[in-house]
C-alpha cells in the first residue's frame, strides 16, 4: 500500500503495520534526529537481543548504520511524504550519506511487490535534487541538499505536500517558522555568498616611531690593586717589622642610678654611703675637669666620689627638722576637695616605680617611692622644683616596699629583689644592712614591719616568711606559702597578727606567736587567681586584698567564716608586663578603699569599703598616667600615687 499524500496520524499508524519489509520511513529516536531506515524481519539473534516485540512497535533497520530496533508507531513516519522536512535536521556527513542510500533505494521497486507507486514513478525534483549531490559534492563542500531545496522547481509538489501534509501536523508557530526560514533561505543565495573568497588578512607589522637606541657600554675603571693583598707596604704604612702589638680595652660605661640589663649589676654588700645621686654626678664631673687640667683659680678643694654633697646635706636637714607626734584623725577623708596641681606632678625616679610610702610627720609632705633599678627618691611637692627631688642608690635591683619608722622619722627601711633589706641612717651617713640573704637569687618581694617590737618582716620568692629582730642578729624563716609572698601587713591593733598575700591565689591571716608551717593560719581567703597585695584598715577589722581574677575583696578579720565573710568588688587588675601591679589601700577613715584604674580618662577608683559600690574617681588635667601604688598621708589629706615611667603625682586638699 502506497500513498501519495501525507495522511492523518492514526491512518499513517494503520498504514505502517501494513508496510511490506524493506520499505523505506522516517525512524524517530528520542534525542536524535530523524533516521531514513527500512522495514525488516528480525532474525533469530535481533529476537534474542531485543526479545519479544512491544506492542505496537515496528522492527526497522536504520541506513548507512546498519543499526537496528523496535521504534513505536508513532515515531515512524512515510520517507517520500516527509522527506522535505527532514532532511533540513541535519547536515552531518553520516546523515547525507544515509539521504543518498535512501534516494538510491526509492528508485527501485520493493522486493516483496513489483508495483511501483505513483510517487516513486514519477521524477519529482526532490528526487531529482537528491540524485545530483554525489559524495564528491558533500567532501569538496561545494553544495548541500539542504541548500538547493528551497531553490528547485517544485512544479507545486512541495507546496502542495507542505500545505496538505504538514498543515496536519505543524502548530501555527512551526509553520510561521519554516516560511521564516525559507524566506531567509532565498536571501542567503541571492547574496551569492558561496561564490565570495575569504582571504586572510595580512597581519599588520607595527612599525615603531623611532628607533631604539642601544647605549654604548660605559668603560669601567679599573681600581688600583691593593698593596695589603699583594703582600707590599702600602704608603704610609708602618712595616711589620717595626709594628708594635695593639691591645684593645674596653672600658667600662658609667652607672649612675639606671642601667638596662638591672639583674647584671652586682649587689653591694655591707653598708652603702649617703650619697645623693647629683652629688655623685656633680663629683664625677669636678674630678674629669681636675684630670685635664685642675681646678681654676678661687675655687675650694674637690670632693671625691662618694662623700655627701650639697643635695645630700640639704635632704639630711630636712630629715633632722621633722617630728613624729600624734596628729588630728581623720574621720572622713575629703575627697571632693582634693586636687592634683601641675606643681604636685615630678619626674622623681628614672625607671619604673614598685613602691610608695608617705612620711608620718603631721607637718610636712614627704613622698618616697622605690623603682626598678634600685633608685630611692624623695620627693617634697611644697618646696621649690628645682630642691623638690633628691634620689639615693642604696639597691641595684627593683625596690618593693619602703617603710618609715613610726616612731623615729629619721630612718626609711627598704628590701630590695637582690635579698638585701637596709635602714637609712642620716646620723651615720649610710644604709645600714639590715640583713641579707646568702645568694642574691633568694629575691625579697615585699616588706612589713612593727617597729614597737622591732620586728622586721620579709616575705621571699620562695613562698617564705622571714621574721627579722632588729636589736639582734636573729632571723627566723617559716615556709608559709607554695610561692612568692606578695604583700606583707601587720594588725595596726594587733600586733600579733599579720597578714600574707602569694601568688599561690591566697590571702592568709597568722598568729606570730604560732607562726610555723603553712597548716597553722588563722584564716585563709582563696582567690581565682594570684594576690598580688594586702592592707589592714587603720581599726585592724578587716582586710583587703588585690588579685589578678579581677577583684578586690574585703574581709572580715573576725568572723567566724572568714572566706565567706567578703565584700567582693569588681575591678580591672589587667596591668599588663609594662606596668605595676595594682594594689588597693585603705583611706585614713577606713570607710573606703582606693586602687588605680585603667580606664580613660586617668584617674583613681574610690570604693565604699561596706557596700564595695563605687563613691567617686579623682581626676585632673595634670593626672595624665595610670597610678599602680598607692599611699596616704596618715593624719594629712593627701594621697601619693607613682606610675611606670618614675613620675610621681599628688592629690591635696590645700589650696
Amino acid at each position: 500500500i502506497f500513498f501519495s499524500s501525507m495522511p492523518a496520524k492514526k491512518e499513517l499508524h494503520s498504514a505502517v503495520r501494513a508496510l511490506p519489509m524493506d520499505h523505506l520511513v522516517w525512524a524517530k529516536v528520542k534525542g536524535h534526529p530523524a533516521w531514513p531506515a527500512q522495514v525488516a524481519h528480525p532474525t533469530s539473534a535481533d529476537s534474542q537481543r531485543f526479545g519479544r516485540a512491544p506492542k505496537g512497535a515496528v522492527f526497522v533497520r536504520f541506513l548507512v548504520t546498519d543499526e537496528c530496533a523496535f521504534i513505536a508507531e508513532r515515531d515512524l513516519f512515510e520517507y517520500a511524504e516527509h522527506k522535505a522536512k527532514f532532511c533540513r535536521k541535519s547536515q552531518a556527513k553520516l546523515f547525507l550519506t544515509a539521504v543518498e542510500q535512501a534516494e538510491l533505494k526509492a528508485g527501485a521497486p520493493s522486493r516483496s511487490t513489483g508495483a511501483v507507486s505513483q510517487t516513486d514513478a514519477a521524477e519529482t525534483p526532490i528526487k531529482s535534487a537528491a540524485k545530483s549531490v554525489t559524495k564528491n559534492n558533500v567532501k569538496k563542500g561545494e553544495v548541500s541538499p539542504v541548500e538547493t531545496l528551497p531553490d528547485l522547481d517544485v512544479s507545486g509538489q512541495i507546496e502542495s505536500d507542505t500545505s496538505s501534509d504538514d498543515g496536519a501536523d505543524l502548530n501555527d508557530f512551526e509553520k510561521e517558522r519554516e516560511q521564516i526560514m525559507q524566506r531567509n533561505m532565498q536571501v542567503l543565495q541571492s547574496l551569492a555568498i558561496d561564490e565570495i573568497k575569504f582571504e586572510p588578512a595580512s597581519p599588520v607589522r607595527r612599525v615603531s616611531s623611532a628607533p631604539k637606541r642601544r647605549r654604548s657600554p660605559e668603560p669601567v675603571e679599573q681600581r688600583p690593586k691593593s698593596a695589603r693583598i699583594a703582600g707590599k707596604v702600602a704608603a704610609g704604612q708602618m712595616p711589620s717589622s717595626l709594628r708594635e702589638e695593639t691591645k684593645l680595652v674596653m672600658l667600662p660605661a658609667p652607672t649612675l642610678g639606671r642601667e638596662k640589663d638591672v639583674w647584671q649589676r652586682e649587689r653591694p654588700l655591707g653598708d652603702v654611703p649617703l650619697v645623693a645621686q647629683a652629688d655623685k654626678e656633680e663629683a664625677e664631673e669636678k674630678e674629669a675637669e681636675g684630670q685635664q687640667g685642675g681646678p681654676a683659680d678661687g675655687e675650694g678643694e674637690i670632693d671625691s666620689v662618694g662623700r655627701p654633697g650639697p643635695r645630700t646635706k640639704a635632704f639630711t636637714q630636712l630629715l633632722q627638722g621633722l617630728r613624729c607626734g600624734p596628729g588630728p584623725a581623720l574621720t572622713e577623708f575629703p575627697y571632693a576637695r582634693m586636687r592634683c596641681k601641675e606643681q604636685h606632678v615630678a619626674k622623681v625616679v628614672p625607671e619604673r616605680i614598685f613602691s610608695v610610702a608617705c612620711h608620718p610627720a603631721p607637718d610636712t609632705s614627704l613622698v618616697a617611692v622605690g623603682d626598678k633599678c634600685g633608685n630611692v627618691g624623695f620627693y617634697q611637692p611644697d618646696a621649690p622644683p628645682d630642691r623638690s627631688v633628691t634620689v639615693f642608690a642604696p639597691h641595684v635591683r627593683p625596690v618593693p616596699a619602703l617603710l618609715f619608722h613610726a616612731q623615729d622619722p629619721h630612718k626609711v627601711y627598704s628590701c630590695s629583689y637582690e635579698g638585701v633589706a637596709r635602714m637609712m641612717d642620716i646620723g651615720a651617713e649610710k644604709f645600714v644592712e639590715v640583713y641579707a640573704t646568702e645568694s642574691e637569687e633568694e629575691m625579697m618581694a615585699s616588706m612589713a614591719a612593727d617597729f614597737a617590737n622591732d620586728t622586721l618582716y620579709l616575705g621571699m620568692k620562695s613562698g617564705e616568711v622571714i621574721v627579722k629582730d632588729l636589736r639582734t642578729a636573729k632571723a627566723v624563716s617559716h615556709a608559709l606559702h607554695d610561692k612568692k609572698v606578695s604583700g606583707l601587713a601587720v594588725n595596726p591593733c594587733n600586733a600579733n597578727m599579720i597578714a600574707t598575700s602569694a601568688l599561690d591565689r591566697s590571702l592568709c591571716l597568722w598568729d606570730v606567736r604560732k607562726l610555723k608551717a603553712a597548716k597553722d593560719a588563722v584564716s585563709v581567703g582563696l582567690f581565682e587567681a594570684s594576690v598580688s597585695s594586702v592592707a589592714f584598715d587603720p581599726s585592724g577589722t578587716r582586710v583587703v586584698g588585690t588579685s589578678m581574677d579581677d577583684t578586690v575583696r574585703l574581709f572580715d578579720v573576725k568572723a567566724s567564716d572568714f572566706q565567706k565573710s567578703v565584700v567582693r568588688i569588681r575591678h580591672n587588675n589587667q596591668t599588663g608586663r609594662w606596668l605595676t601591679n595594682f594594689k588597693a589601700i585603705f583611706d585614713p577613715s577606713g570607710k573606703h578603699v582606693v586602687v588605680g584604674s585603667l580606664q580613660q580618662p586617668r584617674g583613681i577608683d574610690v570604693f565604699d569599703a561596706k557596700t564595695g559600690k563605687q563613691t567617686c574617681r579623682l581626676t585632673g588635667d595634670f593626672f595624665q598616667s595610670v597610678a599602680s601604688l598607692l599611699a596616704f598621708h596618715p593624719t594629712m589629706p593627701l594621697l601619693a600615687g607613682g606610675n611606670s615611667s618614675g613620675r610621681v603625682s599628688v592629690f591635696s586638699a590645700k589650696k
